[in-house]
């Protein structure tokens, strides 16, 4: 069996493990709070990172709700929680491929 692939953190060199992550983006005049971001998070330093796929799901998902939210700007509108499963393991795994 050949061992898994491991990714180094690219500010000490240690090594990164997946983990999950809160992560805030300004867009505008609006603020998003994604919870639970699948990412790679170093065991040395603490360094987080978002794999490439996961952060264009996320920045995606980013335009979508500055679009949304010019669409319905004169319209009270409480979104709420969203959750979007962006199946971690699976992600996470692929992106050590």
């Amino acid at each position: 069996m050949s061992e898994a692939k491991q990714i180094k953190c690219i500010e000490c060199r240690g090594i990164m493990s997946p983990s999950v992550m809160s992560l805030q983006l300004e867009r505008g005049d609006m603020v998003l709070i994604f919870e639970d971001v699948p990412c790679f998070e170093c065991s040395s330093c603490g360094q987080q990172e978002i794999p490439g796929a996961i952060a264009e799901e996320i920045s995606t998902l980013a335009e979508y709700f500055v679009k949304a939210n010019q669409t319905i700007k004169d319209m009270p509108v409480s979104i709420g929680r969203i959750n979007i499963d962006l199946e971690p393991q699976a992600t996470l795994t692929s992106a050590l491929s």
